[in-house]
């Protein structure tokens, strides 16, 4: 079973060029919003990216579970 801490998961776009997060329970892609890819845009390395991406959406944000940016990850191509 997933533990919360978990749940979602950094992915880099091949198609669109940009960070996704996945949601391991309900199978969706979540787009990040504006400011959160301009604050991973500061960071050097894509590692770097990646893990402050993987903290920001296993903390408490709202972002996450805004339905509007959500999308089933079977009918998309990141």
């Amino acid at each position: 079973e997933l533990s919360m801490s978990n749940r979602y998961m950094a992915v880099a776009g091949p198609n669109t060029n940009q960070w996704w997060v996945y949601d391991n329970v309900t199978d969706e892609y979540c787009d990040p919003p504006v400011w959160v890819l301009e604050k991973l845009q500061e960071l050097e390395s894509v590692d770097e990216q990646e893990a402050l991406l993987n903290t920001m959406a296993n903390s408490d944000n709202n972002w996450i579970n805004d339905a509007d940016f959500r999308y089933d990850a079977d009918e998309l191509e990141i």
